[in-house]
């Protein structure tokens, strides 16, 4: 009888063993939709993000940082009660105009905004600029952001970072793209409920031929103002009063909900819902050969155009702390309770960095 009972443990254990076994085997399978896209990148749901990352991860982080500036000896200070803006704003223009260089900031607790009826942030329209610090810890090199930069009449989506680039590009006032036809554009502003202004992209060329995911050249009407290493904004139109683009964007979904009033109005406005940035790697006379394979097809009916984008290159912000003078709760677009105000202010009011 006992041989039973420990024969009938032994088994059970083997099940079980078996049981946890094929689970951690299921778990390490590898799942269906990444072996299609290994397969073929072009045809599968998965997007190809392999160039992502600092010169598409094919060069690594520069660790020697050129032209080095001591903020301490132009004045910015840490552990005082004097707001920093000004001054380093004054240090990364100076650079800037030169060329580029990094500004070091030693150890300790640098103040910014600190005056609650103003937005004072760090601002960044040159190339070649790095903000470094003397490490991240508690002991080591901190921002500390005294009031919230929220633009909330003019529109939240537009306030400020603590530090923020390329506002030659797109100001805190306004949206920048691909614009909409100038047979739709009149309504759009008579419509339009926030302050922002817009800073239409300038559009260089029009697309000549299909090109579909996975390839890399375009075929273009001119060649004139494009360059190697332009980085550039590739744009499809709605062309179709349902918004066959928007739909196409988003299948297998067809229809959206009744408040997001963007997509639903897409087609009506003609609206340029497709836009990428992209870099271009060569230019022939009539054709570009882009850094990384097109995300999407690109299809005549939706008149593809290329447009100018002025990027900056070489910014980095490294080895420092950011803190904030926000004490409150935080919910994504707000906490049950809160007041629009008050769902702005959690999203949009203390955010640290954008690099544009």
């Amino acid at each position: 009888m006992k041989l039973i009972i420990k024969a009938i443990k032994v088994n059970v254990l083997l099940i079980i063993l078996l049981m946890i076994s094929q689970a951690a085997s299921a778990q390490l399978s590898e799942p269906q939709v990444f072996k299609d896209f290994k397969k073929d990148k072009s045809k599968s749901k998965l997007t190809d993000f392999s160039y992502a990352g600092y010169h598409y991860g094919e060069k690594p982080l520069p660790t020697a940082l050129k032209n080095v500036v001591d903020v301490s000896k132009f004045g910015v200070h840490p552990n005082t009660q004097t707001d920093c803006t000004p001054a380093v704003q004054r240090i990364i223009d100076s650079l800037g105009k030169k060329g580029g260089g990094t500004l070091y900031f030693p150890k300790g607790r640098y103040l910014f905004n600190l005056d609650s009826t103003q937005k004072k942030f760090i601002q960044i329209n040159y190339s070649n600029i790095v903000i470094k610090g003397a490490g991240q810890g508690t002991d080591g090199t901190i921002f500390y952001l005294a009031n919230d930069l929220l633009q909330f009449d003019r529109h939240p989506w537009l306030s400020p970072f603590l530090i923020q680039t390329a506002l030659n590009l797109q100001g805190t006032d306004g949206f920048w793209g691909i614009d909409y036809p100038d047979d739709t554009r009149p309504v759009i502003d008579k419509n339009a409920k926030s302050k922002a202004t817009f800073y239409p992209a300038k559009i260089l060329t029009e697309v000549t031929g299909p090109a579909f995911r996975g390839n890399r050249i375009l075929k273009v009407k001119s060649t004139k103002n494009i360059k190697a290493g332009d980085v550039i904004l590739v744009g499809m139109y709605n062309t179709s009063k349902d918004g066959n683009l928007i739909k196409e964007l988003i299948k297998p979904y067809t229809t959206f909900e009744a408040h997001h009033k963007a997509p639903n109005d897409a087609g009506t406005q003609k609206a340029p819902s497709f836009q990428w940035l992209v870099e271009v790697a060569h230019v022939n006379s009539n054709t570009i050969e882009l850094k990384q394979p097109l995300r999407y097809d690109i299809k005549m009916e939706f008149k593809p155009v290329i447009a100018e984008a002025n990027m900056l290159r070489e910014i980095g912000v490294e080895d420092l702390r950011i803190e904030s003078a926000w004490k409150g709760e935080y919910c994504h677009h707000g906490c049950p309770k809160s007041t629009k105000f008050d769902s702005a202010m959690m999203d949009y009011g203390w955010n640290a960095i954008n690099l544009c």
